[in-house]
């Protein structure tokens, strides 16, 4: 479905003069759905016989351009511009982890971005988001906040915290599946299209550490790790999640973090 989509965007894109690119598209927030393709090509009244010129050619063409990954030109759909690592919607412009489908704002807050189909709406008007594994984020000591202090996006329109919408977290402090609530206020267009609510459950993952992310003391006679710092946080590292060997002076981490190091 995905690789059908990315291939409809691709041709419209071709058949309006426009530039593709195929950065991050794994990402199923990031796609322009197809509605919204249509949608562009009935306002710009595109003649007949040019959309009737896209060819098998043209589709194998594009399939081949997805494939290879030489596409290296920005999208402008609408207020939706797609580039080689960010995404701006409207006056928003966000970073993209394309590898984590994970986004962030001008301030290094996650930011979150959906569309009013990925996810199953209930009568109350709760939209239920399950990812497996395409939307991640790492853990590296501190409680994961998603939307809080920026900006929920929807069909293309972003929201403002506190201004739009209320987000709160369960389990968010440790590796493992993390729950995401977002309520819009009643002012909001989600709220009046009936989605009141979205409820994603995403998966945080052990954070990678290396030497220089780690300050490892010593004892007196340098025979023993007393303890350990996360040097993004700037505190102690439980011992549970790690162990040492004093022998090969190497230290793995393990739990919510993951990786190994010499010391």
């Amino acid at each position: 479905m995905v690789r059908k989509r990315i291939v409809a965007i691709i041709l419209a894109a071709a058949v309006a003069g426009m530039s593709y690119s195929a950065y991050a598209m794994d990402c199923e927030e990031q796609i322009v759905s197809e509605e919204i393709v249509t949608e562009e090509i009935s306002e710009n009244e595109m003649p007949e016989e040019e959309t009737a010129d896209i060819s098998e050619e043209t589709v194998e063409a594009a399939e081949e351009s997805i494939e290879s990954g030489d596409s290296d030109a920005p999208e402008t759909q609408s207020d939706v511009t797609l580039s080689s690592n960010s995404v701006t919607y409207g006056s928003v412009t966000l970073s993209v982890n394309a590898s984590y489908c994970t986004y962030t704002d001008q301030n290094g807050y996650y930011a979150l971005v959906y569309t009013s189909n990925m996810g199953t709406l209930t009568t109350k008007g709760t939209l239920n988001i399950q990812h497996t594994s395409d939307v991640r984020y790492e853990y590296f000591g501190s409680k994961l906040l998603p939307g809080k202090y920026s900006y929920v996006v929807v069909d293309g329109v972003p929201y403002s915290y506190g201004n739009d919408y209320k987000v709160s977290f369960k389990n968010n402090k440790h590796a493992g599946e993390m729950t995401i609530t977002v309520k819009f206020k009643k002012n909001t267009t989600p709220y009046s299209n009936g989605i009141k609510k979205i409820v994603e459950t995403v998966t945080i993952t052990p954070g990678p550490m290396e030497l220089k992310d780690l300050d490892i003391y010593f004892n007196g006679t340098n025979t023993k790790v007393v303890k350990i710092l996360n040097n993004y946080t700037g505190k102690k590292i439980p011992k549970k999640y790690y162990t040492v060997d004093m022998n090969t002076r190497t230290v793995t981490m393990k739990g919510d973090y993951t990786g190994g190091t010499y010391f």
